[in-house]
């Protein structure tokens, strides 16, 4: 009688453990699950931001281009004092251009292939070298100053 009770009280906690265990199971299943769910919409989430950061920063770039070139464009109306200057000789764009082009290059301010790119791109747009320079974002706006000066002395 005793071993019947002492197998009784055994079975039953082992039919306790098993569903104990069944239970668990199945909560961890639907944690996983929902665990799983909420990583899928936060890393499309992540994708959506990202792209709309890729987008902000392509938006600032061109932005930046526009005004460097604007203030370089505004440049060569300011003086940087009142002083007549005197004349130089004239010089043909592409002197000029050529001139501009040497000059960033000796200063390390392009590379040669940047070089060749942008004097391509100068006869398709009508710029000239500096500014195609600048929209490319090839070189700042001060050292499209000091290449026009450069240049044109």
């Amino acid at each position: 009688m005793t071993i019947l009770l002492v197998v009784a009280l055994l079975s039953a906690l082992l039919i306790f453990g098993l569903l104990a265990c069944q239970r668990l199971h199945l909560w961890s299943d639907a944690r996983t699950r929902e665990i799983k769910a909420r990583e899928a919409r936060l890393t499309s989430r992540l994708e959506e931001a990202m792209g709309e950061r890729r987008e902000l920063e392509r938006q600032l770039r061109i932005a930046e281009q526009n005004l460097s070139l604007v203030l370089y464009r505004l440049s060569g109306l300011e003086s940087d004092d009142d002083q007549p200057r005197p004349a130089r000789p004239a010089r043909t764009a592409g002197e000029i251009d050529e001139r501009a082009g040497s000059w960033l290059l000796r200063q390390g301010h392009l590379s040669i292939e940047q070089l060749e790119k942008a004097s391509k791109l100068v006869g398709k747009t009508g710029q000239d070298l500096l500014e195609t320079c600048l929209i490319l974002g090839y070189i700042s706006k001060e050292a499209a100053k000091e290449a026009a000066r450069a240049a044109y002395s």
